[in-house]
């Protein structure tokens, strides 16, 4: 079964109906980012985007919203790199479909959603204001 894409207009429903309560609770407190890759000490920079990406091979796991998806805050060099991440995950996926002339590599091996571009990969990035505009 393939995962539909939101629409815009779902989108917006679903922040506004899920965002209202974070964004009282983080009202005039900037969100640190939230990188995972810092094995030793969380990353020191503040939170500039807010991107959501689907959890490609394990969207029905723990951590994950109702489409799949993980929602990072990241600061902009910890953003640069999941966005490199996610292209070579994309090009490595496409390689191995051509040596082994099967594209099951292709799809989410959860969802069957397809990958073929890194956009299918990373669903959304707003810039954190956007998401919490009287955020600090």
């Amino acid at each position: 079964m393939m995962a539909e894409r939101l629409s815009e207009a779902q989108i917006q429903a679903l922040i506004a109906s899920e965002l209202p309560d974070l964004n009282e609770q983080f009202q005039g407190h900037r969100t640190g980012c939230q990188c995972a890759a810092h094995d030793d000490e969380p990353c020191p920079n503040a939170a500039v985007y807010v991107i959501e990406a689907h959890a490609t091979d394990e969207c029905k796991g723990d951590g994950v919203n109702e489409f799949g998806n993980w929602v990072s805050f990241l600061c902009h060099e910890c953003a640069t790199e999941l966005v490199i991440k996610i292209c070579l995950d994309v090009a490595t996926r496409g390689l191995h479909a051509i040596l082994s002339g099967r594209d099951e590599s292709l799809r989410c091996e959860t969802c069957v959603a397809p990958i073929r571009s890194h956009r299918e990969i990373l669903r959304s990035v707003r810039r954190y204001e956007e998401v919490f505009p009287d955020g600090a």
